[in-house]
Formats: structure tokens, C-alpha cells, sequence
């Protein structure tokens, strides 16, 4: 490094600094509820006073000034020579965001906040180099007066140890993240040892050393166990590094739309594994953004409602057993069902005759189906359908569920939850066939034990009755594609996820485990699963992607609650010829039914290739071309383009599938000529809407 400052004392400064504007923050939106609370004026000037003085000590020049006009605006009050007023708050909350810019600017080297890093030394270093090298060092000790007892001096000067909190260093998250894989190794070996000596076990059990051998390894289980926990609570961070990031975005966004809100937080010491830290706060980021915008009234709104003209949105976590769970509520509009109805018909979400079916759940949930937040949501009365997509998504990728609770004209809760460790977990260990895979112990209710004839049929779908509940059931050797060997009994695991109950139908059991999660990389996304792991006895386990899995049974939501018509087949429809080309096999899968179900003649395709093959030897051209956007190979953009500049299939209608959590050029798709961009809604949806597209394009033709 190219300053004089050590590394470790920079980030310190900074790190402390942060933890100091995050209480000022607090007491500042304290202070806001009775500017003439000369306490928490005191308090505020206690926090501002000593940030000044670090960064005096330190030559941050720049944050020293602006405490120092921070203190000034304080000292007024205090002294009963000013009063502070709602313009003074703003001006104090302007003033620690320019700090953190600063923080940020210093972190990252671009600016010197005061202290030239290359040129110029820092104030604290240049009064240290000032000293001359060649004056003796002064003594510090007293000489005892005459006729004093040297005792008793030391006595007087002697002073009692500090009580300290918990002593703390701070360690890279790197060094963290390095630990946490070795430990994860280690259980994987430890799995391996624990595999063999049980094998071993049962046909040397009188053999003394077989014993020992067992003995030891049982030592090292219960080892290897304390240092994976110990390993785990290193990696957890508490809530409050995420709650305070929040005042300064209530704050700004309050102000722009001439809002007045107060934000409440509870369970800031929840802890969280660090992997979540920033998909949650992304999540509770578009929450909050959403209730200010559209969810909590003006003042004079609130007023006319007979409310506070202030409202509240309030943050709070805690633990339920393995998991964390966070809500975010506001006491505003609530949600008016009626127009997420309205505004879902309109996207050709659902019809209205199936709204007319469904329940006020099913009607809350609309507005995490992909595309919802596309709409015009000013009108919509919580306005949750801002980015509620990407939120249900980043919470379903960490193996979490999101629900929603409203009460029209009295407030929205919105509840996250997700399990507590994400990098090691608990899992239950299955097979088809040779294969094996694992489900998360955290989401499995139940796993029964049926024979081949137990399950039943409806439309083609597999049903469960499960405590009396019809419930769909997945086979994993269909979704996979692997020969099943059932003996005489089947499995089926019971797991809820994302708010929906299903059943997996699996060959057998074969145990639980604590697993090592490591994540597939981008060439293998779409395959179906999200990990992969060893196992105890060598092999590799895929890491079942459930949330895939879930959306794909949306297809079959009907069976359960009867909410949604079946397509009904047409003369019309049978005609068409439709491409389906998705990377995501359990979608594929469900748009293949529903298209079917719906009279069009499908092919499908997993990739650019085979997308490209199926194009060039189908003997009848193809009336619709729908392309997974992240298709695999080529990607669904880039073969959209290749086939719209070929005169030969330039005209057949190419419509683009969008993920729910990854932004589109869509004005580019639209230039390359795909006739539009949609979300990848229920598969029955999509063969329903893909008919305007069908239809159009004949009629263009003609």
C-alpha cells in the first residue's frame, strides 16, 4: 500500500465509524419525535464528539469538518440559543450520508477524504516523525516523598481492570470462507470413515482393534461435530448490519414521494448466515421501498382515515427452531384484492372465471408471478407488485418461503423465512435407480412408504392423499430422466416449500447426512439441481433444486383447490405447430403437458443445438417458436437473432421466456424482431397466451 496508515487501522476507523453512524441514526429519528428532548440532543452530541475526534487523531480532515458543523447546529440547542427544526434533522442526515460516501471513498482509495494517501502523510504520523531521535527517554517514575509510605502511593495509583464486553478481533471473510470449506471437507471425510467402520464393524465385532477403531472414530464424530458448529457461528452475522441500512432508505424515499414514516426494528441480534446477508436485504430493500411508495398514505390521506399522519413500517426477526424469520409490516392501505384481480387479468395471468374460484391466498400470490411488477402498480393498493418477483425468487434460492397477510385499509405484513445455515446442512439422502440426491431435512414434513398401486391418477397427474389433502407428487426419475428400480415399496417424501405442499416419489432411503453444500457453476444451471455434495460411501449427490421443481407444479395447483380450468381443446388449435425450447427440465416438462393438453402439436428442445436441429429437419415449419431466454449453448437472444436473419424462417413468431430474477434487453430483442418478452408464467398460461401470437401471424400471412 501506497499510505502510511497500516491497513488494519484504516479499516478499524472505518468499520468503527459505520457502527457510530448507525447509532446516530437511531437517536436522530428519536430526536425527530420531540426536537426541544435535550437528552437525546446530549446523546447525539456524545456520538458526534467522538467520531470528530477519531477522525481528528487519524487527519480525515473532511469528516472532521462536517462533525464539526454537526456539533455546532447541537451546541445551539444545547445552549438554549437556537432550537432544532425539522429542516436542521435533514440537514444532520445529509450530512452523515456524505460521510459514508467519504468512508466509501477511502475504502476504495478513489479519494483522500483530507488525507492525501500517496503525498501526504496523515496528521497523527507527522506530529510522531516531529519527535527528535535524540532525546532520552523522561522518567515516569515518582520518587515517594519524604515521610510518605511508597505503599500507600501505590495503592492511590493503582486502578481497577476495565470491565471489557466480549474481546473481539476481526478476520477477513475470506479466511472465513476458507475455514468453512476445510471443515466442510472434513465432514465429508468424517461421513467416509464413519461409512467404513460400520461396514467393518459388523464382520469383526469381537475384534479388539475393530473396537478401538470404532471408539476413536466416534471421537472424532463428536469433534468433527463442535468444530463445524464452532465453524458455523463464525459465519453467522447478527440482523443489525443489515436493519441499519434502513433509516437512511426510509428517510430518502419518505421525503421523495411527501410521505411521513417511522421505521420500527426488533430482533436486531438475530444471526444469519453470512451467504444471506445480501439476498435479504435486497428482499427487505424492495419491501420496504414498495410500502412507502404505495402502501402507506400522505399525511393528509392518513388524516381523512382518522390514522396518525405518520405511518409505520416495522422490521423484526427471530428464531423459529432452524429457521430465521423476518417480517416487514406497514399500518397503511393494505392490499385491495380487486385490483390484483383486475391488474392479473389484464397480463392474462389468470381469466375471470378462475378468479372467480380462487381464494384470497391464491389472490395475494399473484403478485409474485414473474411479470406482475412489469404492470403500471400505481393503482395497485400496496403496490407489492414492484420486484415482488425477484424477491420471492432470491428467497426460494436459499431453500426460504415468503407469505403475505393484509387487512384492506389497515396494513400488509410480509414474512420471510429461511433456514439458519445454508453451507452446511442437514439432509435426508434418497435414490432412483443408481442415483442418489438430496433433499434438505429443513423442508420434509414426512416421508411414507406406499406400494406401486397407493397413488392416483387425475388428468395424467399423480395425486397423494396425504392426512386426508389430495397433494401432486414429482418423480424424480421422470424429471431426471433415470430408469427407476422400485422393489416392492415406493417412497414418497412429503415437503413443503415456498408455501406449497407436494410429494417426491423416490426408489428408496438411504439416510441422513450433514451435507457440504457446494453450488453447481453456470454451465450446469437448469439441470435441475442447485448443489451437489460426497457423500459418505464416495459417491456424488445431486442437491434437488425444489424451487425449480415448485414452479413447475404450478401446473397442477387446479387438482388441489380446483381453481384452474383445464385448456380446452379446439379445432383451431390442433393445427399448430409449436417449439418449445427451455433449459429448465421440470418447466419444459409441465409447458409440454399444458401444450398438449391444449391441442398444439409440440416438439421440444433443451438447447441452442438442439433447438437449431429441430428447426431444420422438421418437415412442417413451425407456427410459434418459444425461446428460454437463458437457454443453454447459444442463449435464446442470440439464436433469436441467427434465425430472424435468415429469410426461411424470419417470419415464424419467435416469443422470448424471461427468468424471474435476471434483467432483459428487451428493446434489443425487439430490433432482432422476437414479437414479445414474457415471464415465465404457469405453463397453461403460456399456451393460452402463445395463441394471439399463433393467430396473428396467420392472419398477417393471409
Amino acid at each position: 500500500m501506497s499510505l502510511n496508515l497500516p491497513e488494519n487501522i484504516l479499516n478499524d476507523f472505518i468499520d468503527e465509524t459505520r457502527e457510530i453512524l448507525v447509532a446516530v441514526d437511531r437517536e436522530l429519528l428519536e430526536l425527530e419525535q420531540d426536537l426541544n428532548d435535550t437528552e437525546q440532543i446530549n446523546k447525539v452530541f456524545r456520538l458526534i464528539h467522538t467520531l470528530k475526534g477519531s477522525a481528528s487523531f487519524l487527519g480525515f480532515d473532511r469528516i472532521v469538518d462536517l462533525m464539526h458543523d454537526f456539533e455546532n447546529t447541537l451546541n445551539l440547542a444545547r445552549n438554549q440559543k437556537a432550537s432544532i427544526t425539522p429542516d436542521d434533522i435533514k440537514s444532520l442526515f445529509k450530512r452523515l450520508d456524505t460521510t459514508r460516501d467519504i468512508l466509501d471513498d477511502i475504502r476504495s482509495k478513489k479519494l483522500s477524504a483530507g488525507v492525501n494517501f500517496i503525498a501526504e502523510e496523515p496528521k497523527v504520523a507527522k506530529k510522531a516523525s516531529a519527535i527528535p531521535d535524540d532525546k532520552k527517554p523522561v522518567k515516569t517514575v515518582a520518587e515517594p516523598k519524604i515521610g510518605e509510605d511508597p505503599s500507600i502511593l501505590y495503592e492511590v495509583s493503582k486502578r481497577e481492570p476495565v470491565a471489557t464486553a466480549d474481546q473481539t478481533t476481526r478476520v477477513k471473510l475470506s479466511r472465513l470462507d476458507t475455514l468453512s470449506q476445510l471443515v466442510g471437507e472434513l465432514t465429508l471425510r468424517r461421513n467416509q470413515l464413519l461409512t467404513i467402520t460400520s461396514k467393518t464393524s459388523v464382520k469383526r465385532k469381537e475384534d479388539l482393534l475393530s473396537l478401538q477403531l470404532n471408539e476413536t472414530v466416534t471421537q472424532i464424530n463428536r469433534v468433527t461435530t463442535e468444530l463445524q458448529d464452532a465453524i458455523m457461528e463464525t459465519r453467522m452475522m447478527p440482523l443489525q448490519s443489515v436493519f441499519a441500512r434502513f433509516p437512511p432508505l426510509v428517510r430518502e424515499i419518505a421525503e421523495k414521494y411527501g410521505k411521513k414514516v417511522r421505521l420500527e426494528t426488533e430482533g436486531e441480534q438475530a444471526e444469519v448466515e453470512k451467504i444471506a446477508i445480501e439476498p435479504l436485504s435486497e428482499s427487505l430493500t424492495h419491501i420496504i421501498s414498495n410500502a412507502i411508495h404505495h402502501g402507506i398514505e400522505t399525511p393528509e390521506e392518513r388524516t381523512l382515515a382518522g390514522k396518525n399522519e405518520k405511518g409505520t413500517i416495522k422490521i423484526k426477526a427471530w428464531c423459529d427452531g432452524n429457521s430465521i424469520v423476518v417480517t416487514a409490516s406497514d399500518d397503511g392501505k393494505g392490499m385491495d384484492t380487486n385490483l390484483i384481480v383486475q391488474k392479473a387479468i389484464a397480463v392474462g395471468n389468470i381469466t375471470l372465471e378462475e378468479s372467480h374460484r380462487m381464494t384470497e391466498e391464491q389472490i395475494l400470490n399473484l403478485v409474485f408471478s414473474p411479470g406482475f411488477s412489469t404492470l403500471d402498480t400505481a393503482g395497485l393498493g400496496a403496490g407489492r407488485g414492484v420486484g415482488m418477483d425477484v424477491v420471492k425468487s432470491s428467497v426460494t434460492r436459499l431453500n426460504g418461503s415468503i407469505k403475505i397477510d393484509t387487512v384492506h385499509g389497515r396494513g400488509t405484513t410480509i414474512e420471510l423465512r429461511l433456514p439458519l445455515t445454508l453451507s452446511i446442512i442437514q439432509a435426508l439422502i434418497v435414490e432412483v435407480g443408481v442415483s442418489s440426491f438430496v433433499l434438505p431435512a429443513s423442508i420434509i414434513l414426512e416421508t411414507v412408504r406406499i406400494d406401486t398401486h397407493s397413488l392416483q391418477s387425475v388428468d395424467g397427474n399423480e395425486l397423494i392423499t396425504y392426512r386426508n389433502t389430495p397433494l401432486p407428487v414429482v418423480r424424480l426419475s421422470e424429471l431426471f430422466d433415470i430408469p427407476s428400480t422400485p422393489g416392492k415399496w415406493e417412497y414418497v417424501t412429503i415437503v413443503n416449500i415456498a408455501e406449497k405442499t407436494f410429494g417426491i416419489v423416490v426408489d428408496r432411503l438411504k439416510g441422513q447426512e450433514d451435507i457440504a453444500f457446494k453450488p453447481v457453476n453456470d454451465f450446469l444451471a437448469g439441470c435441475g439441481a442447485t448443489g451437489a455434495t460426497s457423500l459418505g460411501d464416495g459417491s456424488v449427490a445431486f442437491i434437488i433444486d425444489l424451487g425449480e421443481i415448485t414452479e413447475a407444479l404450478y401446473l397442477f395447483e387446479g387438482l388441489e383447490t380446483n381453481t384452474y380450468k383445464k385448456p380446452v381443446k379446439t379445432d383451431d388449435a390442433i393445427s399448430y405447430k409449436v417449439l418449445l425450447a427451455e433449459g429448465s427440465k421440470p418447466f419444459r416438462k409441465a409447458m409440454v403437458e399444458a401444450f398438449r393438453k391444449a391441442g398444439y402439436e409440440t416438439t421440444e428442445a433443451n438447447s441452442g443445438r438442439a433447438t437449431l436441429k429441430a428447426i431444420m429437419e422438421s418437415k412442417k415449419p413451425f407456427d410459434l417458436i418459444m425461446l428460454d431466454c437463458d437457454l443453454p449453448g447459444i442463449g435464446g437472444i442470440a439464436l433469436a437473432e441467427h434465425l430472424k436473419s435468415h429469410a426461411k424462417f424470419k417470419s415464424i413468431p419467435v416469443v422470448a421466456l424471461t427468468p424471474p430474477s435476471k434483467q432483459v434487453d428487451t428493446d434489443y430483442g425487439f430490433r432482432i424482431g422476437i414479437e414479445d418478452f414474457l415471464p415465465k408464467l404457469e405453463a397453461e398460461n403460456l399456451s393460452i397466451i402463445a395463441r394471439r401470437y399463433i393467430i396473428k401471424n396467420v392472419q398477417i400471412s393471409h
